[in-house]
């Protein structure tokens, strides 16, 4: 669908509101689920694992793919019918419509014309909501959104039991929202990212998806959330990012003494430092270099780490060498 994305992201708002509605009409006209009960509030639990045809999910494509192209001034129509549709496709692990919902989110979360309407920070939290307590289902984890759990008729308190698969889409999901809030310098993206280091120490295929998650929210993309599909993005929000993260990285990492999940908070840590620009990693160097080197260490052990490994090491380079490429004098990097 990248072409339709592409398409949709030339045009102009006129062209784009077009667009819009009628791709919303499509949608409404053949899908097969209870499309009325979509436009007034989020479903409950039992509602959000229906039995999805090959149909609904080539709309739910088509209808992503609309929306990730639209300019932030574009009206959308039956916006809480479309969240509610991408929520029910999300919640199965569908990665599309978590693109569509992480630029809704990046878009419009502070639009006073859609925001005030719909309460799109309210909807939010249910979202989240509901999608940490599938991942972790005893989760104790305390969310500030108690209020907004039982607004709305929404009831995710329930945990769907939900395959390995699944919840591994689903963290996947969640990243790409996380981007989308992280963008545009969204305080939520905090919630998402606690809730990302706390999967860190679960079940290995869990936490290993759980540090890729951090690799979609720094690294740069072409399927949704950029410039050219004109996503709401914040200046030095990777540096801000960066820097909220290391202590309590650093910290995770002094405190934790089991290999297996030490080298998945590495993995981690190692996609934070390689998205960051140089800039921001060599005004933290006197902190981080020796447990770089130490990540460059366990990591190039295994070879599904060695695109990581190698970003890792441009940084390093840029880290010890200066514009001329000659190595620098770096003691006063260590600590």
């Amino acid at each position: 669908m990248m072409g339709m994305k592409l398409l949709v992201g030339v045009c102009t708002e006129e062209q784009q509101s077009l667009i819009v509605q009628k791709a919303c009409g499509i949608v409404s006209s053949m899908l097969s689920l209870p499309v009325k009960a979509l436009t007034h509030h989020l479903l409950s639990v039992d509602e959000l694992v229906p039995a999805h045809s090959v149909q609904d999910t080539a709309l739910v494509c088509m209808l992503s793919s609309v929306i990730v192209g639209l300019w932030p001034q574009t009206p959308v129509p039956e916006m809480m019918m479309m969240i509610n549709l991408f929520s029910v496709f999300l919640l199965n692990g569908h990665i599309p419509a978590a693109h569509a919902l992480a630029s809704i989110f990046n878009k419009y979360l502070q639009n006073s014309e859609f925001s005030h309407e719909i309460k799109l920070d309210k909807i939010l939290d249910v979202i989240l909501g509901g999608c940490f307590s599938i991942v972790l289902p005893s989760s104790n984890l305390k969310m500030s959104r108690s209020s907004a759990a039982t607004s709305d008729n929404a009831d995710f308190s329930d945990s769907l039991p939900g395959s390995i698969g699944s919840k591994i889409d689903i963290l996947c999901g969640l990243a790409w929202i996380g981007k989308g809030l992280l963008m545009r310098g969204d305080e939520k993206v905090k919630e998402i990212s606690m809730f990302l280091l706390k999967c860190l120490s679960s079940e290995a295929s869990l936490a290993s998806a759980a540090a890729d998650a951090f690799h979609v929210m720094m690294g740069d993309s072409e399927v949704c959330l950029n410039k050219k599909f004109h996503a709401r993005i914040k200046f030095l929000y990777k540096q801000r990012f960066f820097s909220i993260l290391m202590p309590i990285f650093l910290s995770k990492i002094k405190e934790t003494s089991e290999l297996t999940t030490k080298l998945v908070i590495y993995r981690a840590f190692g996609h934070i430092i390689s998205n960051a620009p140089v800039s921001a990693v060599i005004t933290e160097a006197h902190q981080i270099l020796l447990v770089m080197v130490d990540i460059l260490a366990k990591l190039s052990v295994d070879n599904q780490d060695k695109d990581l490994v190698y970003s890792l090491l441009l940084v390093l380079s840029g880290m010890l060498m200066d514009e001329k490429g000659d190595i620098i004098y770096f003691t006063p990097l260590l600590p």
